[in-house]
């Protein structure tokens, strides 16, 4: 593949670890949003 820029930094696109990382990420993200979730649940009910 020819073009774009050289990079030493970051994960390789289509590396065996980009995939693992992302799939953290989204886990980490998914939790916070299902937390935040039933607190907000939770104070419709109170109010």
């Amino acid at each position: 593949m020819t073009g774009g820029k050289g990079s030493k930094q970051g994960t390789p696109q289509g590396g065996v670890a980009s995939p693992m990382l992302a799939n953290l990420y989204m886990n980490r993200i998914l939790k916070y949003w299902r937390i935040t979730e039933r607190r907000l649940s939770i104070t419709l009910m109170i109010s």
